[in-house]
């Protein structure tokens, strides 16, 4: 299975039928998508109280100070789960939908998605930084990063490591 950033997908030439209609292929390759960490938000919150069968219908609701758009335009996914704190994954679904527009006009099936910094190394009590065309890729831990234009990033770098120094 490969795995390929969907920026490499957009710029792949596929016969189209019709722009809007999407691939003419009928054999779709299966990959995992690297997508552009920039349009994910890592958020951690509490652990709600209530079931665990009950959170999907709960966390939207406890995002709805948090993010910055309706919490019935957003997709979230819990990517950890660590001493009564959650981490979350949130991108807007117009984002995810358009995202799963190229896939399938690349003729690629996306079995996942995950934000590009992932692929930088990870080592403990390293930040790691990555290039992707103009952006730096920082990797803080084993689930959290960011991606920014430079002239963030090394404030926001500095600003994580004044906050992590012992």
């Amino acid at each position: 299975m490969n795995i390929i950033h969907l920026f490499d997908l957009e710029r792949r030439q596929v016969q189209i039928e019709d722009a809007l209609e999407g691939s003419l292929a009928t054999d779709f390759e299966m990959a995992k998508l690297w997508v552009p960490s920039e349009k994910i938000s890592v958020q951690i919150i509490d652990v709600p109280t209530a079931p665990r069968r009950k959170w999907r219908e709960i966390i939207p609701w406890m995002l709805e100070d948090i993010v910055l758009q309706n919490v019935s335009d957003i997709h979230y996914e819990i990517i950890d789960e660590n001493s009564g704190k959650l981490t979350l994954l949130i991108i807007s679904t117009e984002c995810l939908e358009n995202w799963q527009r190229i896939a399938k006009n690349a003729a690629v099936n996306a079995i996942s998605m995950a934000p590009d910094y992932l692929a930088v190394p990870f080592d403990k009590n390293t930040i790691s930084v990555g290039w992707r065309e103009g952006v730096l890729l920082v990797r803080t831990s084993r689930v959290n990063g960011f991606a920014a234009k430079p002239s963030l990033a090394w404030p926001l770098i500095e600003r994580f490591l004044d906050e992590n120094s012992n």
